[in-house]
């Protein structure tokens, strides 16, 4: 939101569609934007997205809860870190990584339970995240 000197509201970040974001879980990204829930109860965490490369929204698999969301700087690529919300089973973290156009996943990696690990894309060809014992820079292929 930008107030001008009076406190009038001179612009404000669009209203993501589809999800329920906090203030940490919404990201201007260029000319569009990233969100994401803060928080579900029952239903599925969820991904939205509006960027050059596309609009969509994606479900996260039911059961887990979202880390951390990374976008790459041309914005084509999308990160994204989830865990066991679970205190029962044995559902493994993962990260894996979705094409802003079509919301195809074009790579995941299972991880210990509990690594909780944040995600980065450095450059464009760089995708940068944790295992818990050993952090990995992956080298995107296009």
């Amino acid at each position: 939101m930008l107030l001008d000197l009076n406190g009038e509201v001179r612009s404000s970040a669009p209203r993501p569609d589809g999800v329920e974001p906090l203030s940490h879980t919404y990201r201007k990204v260029g000319d569009g934007w990233i969100a994401w829930d803060a928080y579900r109860d029952e239903e599925p965490y969820r991904v939205a997205w509006s960027l050059p490369a596309g609009k969509r929204l994606h479900r996260v698999l039911k059961g887990r809860s979202i880390n951390s969301v990374a976008v790459t700087p041309s914005a084509d690529l999308i990160a994204i870190s989830v865990a066991s919300r679970l205190n029962i089973g044995r559902i493994e973290d993962a990260v894996y990584v979705l094409r802003a156009s079509d919301g195809a996943e074009v790579f995941r990696q299972y991880l210990p339970l509990y690594t909780r690990t944040q995600v980065l894309f450095p450059t464009n060809d760089t995708f940068l995240y944790s295992t818990g014992e050993k952090t990995l820079l992956v080298r995107i292929v296009r």
